[in-house]
This record gives C-alpha cells, sequence and structure tokens, in this order.
C-alpha cells in the first residue's frame, strides 16, 4: 500500500502546488517509465512463483545459486534499461511534444530523476521478493510506511519551488527501501547471501550515471 500510495501522490502534489500543465509534462515522462516497469514486473512475476517453491523446499544452496542470478539479471536489466532511457528519452519528449506550445515538455532536470527514480524503483524488487517468499512481513512493515508519510510531506514542502522536485520524495522512498531491506534481510535470513549486492549496485551506478551525462 506504501508503494502504491508514494506513486499515486506524485501527480496530485504537483497538481496541487503547480497546476495541471505541470502535471501533463510528468504524465510524458510518466508513459515512458510505466513501459519499463511493465518490462520489469513481467520479469519479475515470471520468477516469483519458482523462487518461492525453491525457498519453500529447503536447499539452502539452490536457494542461493537461484536468487544469485535472478539479482544480477534484475540488475542488469534495470542498469540497460535506464541506460537507453536516459539517452533516448529527451529526444523521443522533443518529437512527441513538438507541436505542443502551452509549455515546454524538453526538462533534462526531469528526465534525470525519472530515471534515478526508475532505477531504484527496480533495484528493491528482489529484495521484496524475498520478503514476500520468506513471510517477512512483519519485520519489515513498518520501514516502508513511515517513510511513505515523511516523503510525501517532504514532496509536498520542496515542490512549489519547482515541480520536478515532487519526484525527490519517491526516489528517497526507494532507495530507503531498498538499502533497509537489504540489511534487514541479511539479518533475518543469514543463509541467503547477497555478498554481490554492492557490486551490482556500483556497476549500475557507474553505467546509468555514465549513460546520464552522456544525454546532458
Amino acid at each position: 500500500v506504501a508503494h502504491s500510495v508514494v506513486i499515486a501522490a506524485i501527480p496530485i502534489i504537483i497538481t496541487v502546488n503547480c497546476g495541471l500543465i505541470k502535471t501533463s509534462i510528468y504524465s510524458i515522462y510518466l508513459m515512458i517509465f510505466n513501459l519499463l516497469v511493465i518490462l520489469s514486473t513481467s520479469v519479475y512475476s515470471s520468477f516469483g512463483s519458482g523462487f518461492g517453491s525453491i525457498t519453500a523446499a529447503g536447499d539452502v544452496e539452490r536457494t542461493n545459486k537461484v536468487f544469485e542470478i535472478f539479482q544480477y539479471s534484475f540488475f542488469t536489466l534495470t542498469t540497460w534499461m535506464y541506460m537507453c532511457a536516459s539517452i533516448l528519452m529527451i529526444p523521443f519528449i522533443g518529437i512527441y511534444t513538438k507541436k505542443f506550445t502551452d509549455d515546454n515538455y524538453v526538462n533534462v532536470f526531469l528526465m534525470v530523476l525519472m530515471t534515478l527514480f526508475g532505477c531504484f524503483y527496480s533495484f528493491r524488487i528482489p529484495y521484496n521478493l524475498t520478503v514476500s517468499v520468506n513471510g517477512l512481513f512483519n519485520d519489515t512493515y513498518l520501514q516502508p510506511i513511515l517513510t511513505a508519510v515523511i516523503t510525501i510531506v517532504l514532496s509536498l514542502i520542496i515542490t512549489p519551488y519547482n515541480f520536478v522536485y515532487a519526484l525527490i520524495g519517491p526516489i528517497i522512498f526507494y532507495a530507503t527501501n531498498t538499502f533497509y531491506q537489504y540489511f534487514k534481510i541479511t539479518k533475518l535470513k543469514k543463509t541467503l547471501k547477497l555478498c554481490h549486492f554492492w557490486n551490482h549496485f556500483a556497476v549500475s551506478v557507474f553505467c546509468v550515471g555514465g549513460a546520464i551525462l552522456y544525454a546532458v
């Protein structure tokens, strides 16, 4: 619920603070984000039930091997998608909105924040999946609730200065959720090896960061 509320709050916050025109600008970038999320969700959905069965079987070595493959594959997919998105987003927006005269729809800062938003939205999925299949809800539910409230309030406060700032709260929410669940799982599920997380994350930061710098 917290994840859904954070995403749903973004256009509401922009509309309240900056008006419908700014919301329409955001909606164009959101269209690209949603297409990439559909791809991520398809991969996640196809893997989730199988990983749950492997975890339930209690084969620790096999569980670790399968999870590492999934973690690596998901970080690779996310990195590749948002590298491409960061480079192609602005040219696409320019073509798609060239006949729109009510405002300037080409916003590099919005592209950067949308890319970061998409990355962290996807980075947390392997750990959300682990929480789900291991039934760790009671140990992890409080963080997303508290972080959602804090980040929504933060976005409400800073968005009047620039509508793009509405994404800062959600980025913080998903980044916090990613790292929190990683550290929490390492304590609650000690048999699950997550030792390559930092390597995957560092490579993603380097590659996506490089693509953003190239795009701008």
